[in-house]
Order: structure tokens, then sequence, then C-alpha cells
């Protein structure tokens, strides 16, 4: 994992970040949602703080026994409309053997986990051969793009309408065979930023510019130690900054690291050690809400 760094320059990242609750935050941190399905296919929601090392101060179970867990091979975020008259309803993209699907239910007013009106709409075929998806949209939710990596290395972006349903191809570009994992760390108005790990251990950014002809800038963060991690996972933390979430699925262990704003090699990354509960769930996503700020961290 990545070293530790002095008590010092932790001080210069934590301060860079105004802290801001998310759902069910813990006092004066800011803090990420990591959501999961269970393998009896609930979804799940851990809440963990920003401190070292990391507190678990949130975990529950959001909708029971809502997914056939065996069929799903990966999620993008999930989104709960807490803003929306209750029931609230919740939505997010899943693959499914080969295919992609638009995933939407409701939860009662009254709290219970028991979810209602479930549907799967299929979006497209063709989704066995990709190994890593994500979604990004536009500070004003206006531009919602989609990212996902196909086993030969090549990364294809969509963009979609308000429903999900609707997806027009943006282009693609190679180079990206050694990629491990891949998570959102900026959503702005004029460019959407991955983080990647590699199967070498190297961490990168790849910023993707708001236009017709999709080329990435790729720009190395560490060298090495990152190999770990088959899940990478998000949150905005005050203005600049990013807690981010490694999951070892392997070891079942999650590591939890503040990061200061992206700017290559001399990016701050502080360790806040292990997670300590273990992350044994088939599948991991960013679970957000209609409080959940947009990414700035590049």
């Amino acid at each position: 994992m990545v070293k530790t760094l002095s008590a010092a320059v932790l001080s210069v990242v934590l301060a860079a970040m105004v802290h801001t609750p998310a759902q069910a935050a813990a006092p004066n941190s800011c803090s990420i949602d990591v959501g999961s399905f269970t393998a009896a296919g609930n979804q799940r929601l851990q809440s963990l703080s920003a401190t070292s090392p990391p507190r678990r101060f949130l975990d529950q179970t959001l909708a029971e026994k809502v997914l056939p867990m065996a069929q799903v091979r990966m999620s993008g975020p999930i989104f709960v409309d807490t803003d929306a008259v209750p029931p609230m309803n919740a939505s997010g993209n899943l693959v499914i053997g080969s295919a992609l699907y638009r995933f939407t239910y409701k939860l009662p007013q009254d709290g219970t986990p028991t979810p209602y009106d479930v549907k799967l709409s299929r979006i497209g075929g063709g989704w066995d051969r990709f190994v890593a998806y994500e979604s990004a949209k536009s500070p004003n939710g206006t531009r919602h793009y989609e990212y996902a990596l196909r086993n030969d290395g090549t990364l294809f972006r969509w963009s979609t309408n308000s429903t999900g349903l609707a997806w027009t191809a943006l282009g693609t570009t190679p180079g990206f065979g050694a990629v491990k994992a891949m998570t959102v760390i900026s959503e702005t108005s004029s460019y959407d930023t991955l983080l990647m790990n590699t199967r070498g251990g190297a961490l990168y950014t790849v910023r993707i510019p708001v236009a017709k002809t999709m080329r990435p800038v790729v720009t190395k963060v560490r060298a090495s130690t990152w190999q770990g991690f088959e899940t990478l996972l998000t949150a905005r933390c005050g203005q600049y900054g990013t807690l981010l979430v490694g999951i070892d699925k392997d070891t079942g262990n999650a590591y939890e690291y503040a990061v200061g704003h992206a700017a290559g090699t001399s990016t701050v990354i502080q360790s806040h050690y292990r997670v300590p509960s273990p992350f044994t769930d088939p599948i991991h996503f960013r679970s957000l809400t209609t409080d959940t700020p947009p990414l700035n961290g590049e």
C-alpha cells in the first residue's frame, strides 16, 4: 500500500478539504458512501469517515432481494432520489450476462427495505467483453457520459439522455490493456477525469475533454504499489479533495486514502489504512443521492 506521509503533510491535505456531509454523515467530517449488492441480492450501503483509521458509521440494507445476484457482472453508480416525495426512487445501470440494463425500483414511504416496481430495461448487448464501467455527469446534471473498458484495452464513451435508455456513441480510444480498475475523480463542464490502476501497480489520471473527438490526457500519479485493487471508489471531500477507497477482492480488505488535487506524481496521497470491516460482497459501486456533489479531484 502507499506509504504513510508525515502528520504535517496530512494536515495540508485535510486543510484543503472543507468537510461536507454525506448521506447520514459523521459529525465534522467528509465521508464516502460505498454501495454493494450482497450474495443474497440485497442492496447495501456503508458510510465511512475520513478519519485515520477510517470508521464505518453506517451499515444499512436499503433494499432486500432486489436482484438475481448470480447473473450480475458489473454495476455503475446507483442513485437514490432523496428529494422525491415518498416513495423513493432508485436507478442505475447493470451488466447482467452479456447485456447492459437500466435498473430501477421504488421503496415504500414507511422506510422498510422492501422494493417494489423493480424493472430491468435492456439497453444493449455485447457487454460480455467489458471489464470496467463508470458514469459521470456535468455539475449542472445536464450532461451524462458513460465510460466502459473492453478486454482488448479499448476505452469507450457514450452520452445518454435523462432516462438513461437512449445512448449515443462518442468515440473510443485504445491503449488501456494494462488497466485493472477505474473510477471517476472529476466531473466538470469541460472534462471528466478517470482514475485508473494497472496490473503492474501504477496509478494514472485520464482526463477526457468534453468534445466529439475522444483524446484523453494520461498522467502518471504513482509508479507502483496499486496493483492489489480490483475496485476503486471515490467521493468528493471539500472543494478539491477526494476520498478514495480501494477494494482487494482476493482478501476482502478495503483501504481508504485522502487524495489532494491531482497533479501528476506530486499529488499528495495520505493513507488512512484498512477499513475495519470485510468487503466480501460480490459487487461494489458508488452510492449517490440528490445531495452528492460532483467530483472535482483534478
